[in-house]
Order: C-alpha cells, then sequence, then structure tokens
C-alpha cells in the first residue's frame, strides 16, 4: 500500500504542473505550504507529526507569529527544503501548455488519495497515517480531524442546582487562567507572598496545551479510567451556568482567541451568547495582564453579581514577548522566570490588594512547561514530561467564612487537586454540581488515578481521547502535608 500512496503523490503533484496555471499554481503553493508545515512539525517534534499533534497544530493556528519566534531555525529549513521541490513545479507549471483532461486527472487522484487515507484509518488506526507522504499526510489528518469534530457528539453530563446558603453572600466570582504556568517556578517565585492566598500546591491541568485545556475547565469533565485513554463528557459552560444563577458575565480575552475564526479555545457561538461583555486587550503583549487588574476590580463594581473570566497572556512562548524590552536576557529560563514574576505573581499580589467585598478568586494555569524538550508543550506519546501538567491551584478571598473553609479544606487536600475540582469549586459556589464531583468545599477525600489528556479532546474513529498517566489511585495523606503554613 506504501508504494502505491507515494505513486498517487507522485501523480498529483506532476499533473498539477501540467493544469492550468491558476488551478495548478494554486494547488503547488498548497502542497509547498502543507509541506513545509509538516516537515516544520517534524523537525520540532523529532518524528512524523501524527493526528494528535495535527489536532494541536490546528488549535493553535493563532499562535503562528509566536511559533515563527519560537522556532525560527525549523522553519525557514523546511521552507527551503520544501521550496527545493515546489518552485521548479511551479515554474514548469506557469511555463507550460495545460494539458487536457489534467484536472479530472487530478481530482480522481486526490479522491483515491482520500479514500485510501479513510481506509487506513479505519483498517489500521491512526499511527500508520504517519508513513504517509508529507504535505498530503497533514492536509488528509486535517480533513478528518474536522469531520470527526462536526461529526463527533461529546457525552454529557449534566449538573444539579442547589440551594447555595453556606456562601450566597459572595457576589463576585473571578477565574483566572494563566498562561504557561509550571507549579515549581511560580511557587519559588512566590514563596514570600504565599500567606497573602490559600496556595492548594501543585494541580494537575486537564490537558498539556491552550485550547483543550481552556475547554476542560469551561466545561469538560471525566472520571477516573482506567489505560490511557479518557471518556470525555461536556457540561454546561460556567459562563451559562453563571447566567442561569443570576451573574453578569464577563470574559477578558488577552490573547485575542477569540479574534482567531478557527478555534477560539474552542468557545462556541452558544457560549458566546450568554457572555454579556468581552474585552479585549491589545497593547503589547506584556501590559496586557497588568491591565486587566484595574478592569477586574471596575467590572465587580459595577454589578451586584459578577463572573469574570480570564483569559490570561501570561507567559506564553517565546518568553520574551511577554516581558519589556529593556528586561530581556540571552537566558531563554531567565526571560520565562521574569515573566512569571511580573505577569503571574506580581499581577495577583496587586489584584489582591483592596479587593472588592465579598469577591473570590480562583487561579489557576492552562498547563505547565517542558524546559528540557524541543517542545515546551502540547507534546504526545512518550514525549510528554508531567511538567507540562504541573500548575497552580490558588484561591483568593475576602469572605471570612469561604476563607476559614478553604484554609481547613488546604490542610486536608493540599497538593492533591486537578483542573477537575477546580472548576466543580467554581459550579458549587454558583449553585450546581455534579453529581459526585469533588471541589475544595466538598471533597470526598479519595484521590484517584489521575490521567492528563493529550491530543485531540473527541473520540476518534473509536478510539477515546489519550491521557498520560500522572498519578496512581493510591495516595497517602500522611505525605500531602502544605509545604508551608499560611
Amino acid at each position: 500500500m506504501l508504494t502505491g500512496e507515494y505513486a498517487i503523490a507522485i501523480l498529483i503533484i506532476y499533473v498539477s504542473t501540467c493544469a492550468k496555471k491558476q488551478y495548478g499554481a494554486v494547488l503547488i503553493i498548497a502542497l509547498w505550504l502543507l509541506t513545509t508545515i509538516d516537515l516544520a512539525a517534524h523537525t520540532i517534534y523529532g518524528r512524523p507529526a501524527d493526528l494528535g499533534n495535527i489536532a494541536v497544530l490546528n488549535a493553535a493556528v493563532g499562535n503562528i507569529g509566536d511559533a515563527l519566534r519560537q522556532y525560527p531555525s525549523q522553519i525557514l529549513s523546511s521552507i527551503a527544503k520544501s521550496g527545493l521541490l515546489f518552485i521548479p513545479l511551479l515554474i514548469k507549471n506557469q511555463f507550460s501548455r495545460p494539458a487536457e483532461k489534467s484536472l479530472r486527472i487530478l481530482f480522481a487522484s486526490l479522491s483515491v488519495m482520500t479514500i485510501v487515507y479513510g481506509a487506513m484509518l479505519v483498517r489500521q488506526g491512526v499511527s500508520p497515517i504517519t508513513v504517509f507522504p508529507k504535505g498530503f499526510s497533514y492536509a488528509l489528518g486535517s480533513l478528518f480531524n474536522k469531520l470527526n469534530a462536526m461529526t463527533t457528539e461529546q457525552n454529557r453530563v449534566e449538573t444539579t442546582r442547589f440551594a447555595q446558603t453556606d456562601y450566597s453572600d459572595i457576589g463576585s466570582i473571578v477565574v483566572i487562567v494563566d498562561e504557561s504556568i509550571e507549579y515549581d517556578e511560580f511557587s519559588s517565585l512566590l514563596k514570600n507572598h504565599r500567606h497573602e492566598f490559600v496556595d492548594f500546591g501543585q494541580a494537575f491541568s486537564g490537558a498539556n496545551c491552550s485550547a483543550s485545556s481552556n475547554y476542560l475547565i469551561r466545561k469538560g469533565y471525566w472520571v477516573a479510567s482506567g489505560g490511557n485513554h479518557l471518556d470525555v463528557n461536556e457540561t454546561d459552560s460556567l459562563f451559562s451556568i453563571a447566567k442561569r444563577n443570576g451573574f453578569v458575565t464577563t470574559y477578558i480575552d488577552n490573547q485575542n482567541v477569540l479574534n482567531d475564526r478557527s478555534v477560539q479555545n474552542y468557545i462556541d457561538y452558544i457560549e458566546l451568547k450568554v457572555i454579556d461583555k468581552i474585552v479585549r486587550n491589545t497593547e503589547k503583549s506584556y501590559a496586557r495582564d497588568a491591565s486587566s487588574v484595574h478592569q477586574i476590580k471596575d467590572i465587580i463594581k459595577s454589578a451586584k453579581k459578577s463572573f469574570i473570566f480570564v483569559n490570561k497572556y501570561g507567559s506564553h512562548f517565546p518568553y520574551e514577548s511577554s516581558i519589556p524590552p529593556a528586561l530581556i536576557s540571552v537566558e531563554n529560563l531567565k526571560n520565562y522566570r521574569t515573566s512569571v514574576e511580573r505577569n503571574s505573581v506580581d499581577f495577583l499580589i496587586n489584584l489582591a490588594e483592596q479587593l472588592p467585598e465579598n469577591t473570590i478568586i480562583f487561579y489557576t494555569s492552562d498547563h505547565g512547561q517542558n524546559f528540557y524538550s524541543k517542545s515546551t508543550h502540547c507534546n504526545t506519546g512518550d514525549e510528554i514530561s508531567p511538567k507540562e501538567y504541573s500548575v497552580p491551584f490558588i484561591v483568593i478571598t475576602n469572605n471570612n467564612k469561604a476563607k476559614v473553609d478553604l484554609l481547613e479544606s488546604r490542610e486536608r487536600i493540599f497538593g492533591q487537586l486537578s483542573h477537575l475540582e477546580f472548576s466543580e469549586s467554581i459550579r458549587f459556589l454558583m449553585g450546581e454540581k455534579i453529581k459526585d464531583a469533588s471541589s475544595v468545599f466538598n471533597h470526598n477525600h479519595q484521590v484517584t488515578r489521575y490521567c492528563g489528556l493529550y491530543g485531540s479532546i473527541f473520540t476518534f474513529f473509536g478510539t477515546r481521547p489519550s491521557c498520560k498517566l500522572l498519578r496512581e489511585g493510591a495516595f497517602n495523606l500522611e505525605t500531602a502535608a502544605p509545604r508551608s503554613s499560611l
């Protein structure tokens, strides 16, 4: 079969040079672009891009500029290598007489290639498609990923409403999802200010990539299961829950993901309809998070009940883009630490000062960072480091009852949490809960196996989303004592 795939690919490339100029040129340039992406992904990951990588890369299409700054040599090398093939083909197309029936042959060949690709997925699963010809592999992988997302319905899990009386005087809930904040680096910078917050220690993110993790925080849930796959369920968005419980909803978009019309962190039109206000910060990237401190306080003061979700810029790669030019170092890790200190630690300290009355803030990061691999996060399979899931879990509040309860809870469950408990804690405060789900307010004391998602969030050809085992089911509570006292 492999020889046949490459024979068809060669036929498509050759016939494209014989097609009418406008059609042939479009196809050749498209193949050049797709082959470049495929080659660059191969170079960065150190192996051919599989369907999981393709899904992740397409979900991060809004970060093309960041990727160009982070991996310039790999991308330029891939452009040059693919150009050696496609530039001569483009020239030939422009100076050749169009051949009859070339478009028919092209259409037939592309159809056959698509059928072969689909047949391989059905018969052999997702692994063999990495041997497909470069460019075609990325194009068809993207096509089938998109078709799968459009036709696959997520399993649903419903929330139950209840009368929230213990914390009914809390008027404002702020959810802050930072970008690329690895817990140990963050914690070392926070140590002199830890007493100001309720720090639940290292937690595990839902996924090791931004879009998937944000989706899971806002409206995803799963229960512990065996193997290295998950049954991802969808529940009502935090925005929907807030809206029906009387909160004015705001989304602060410091990464401008809503400007990316392709994925938007999986925020769909249903979710957009229940967001009352969208704040887009467009100044220099290193200034956006600081601006949000004042915006959050102003929004809280403007409504009796506010729900604010902040998608922070944080320490997105390349790290130097998130700090002022005068502070940029030649050392990558030093730039990261400067960014974390300015955009995350100082951000929280400033936000905690003069916090409006009866406000509670939940803070975490979308994922951690892997400082010792080619890719800092979004890795798949054996390339994944647990550091890609290592994130903070902090709560800040001036509500006396909530703070007392949280401090007591912290002593029991320090270091045992994940994004699942993070989101459930927010739902619980708004008066809704998922059956048997734990939160910082009603933890079940039973730490279960935890497997963090990577790749696509959707079931693909019967294969459930993949995950990285991060914690076994057994857990000794005596080893979970807080690393420092408040």
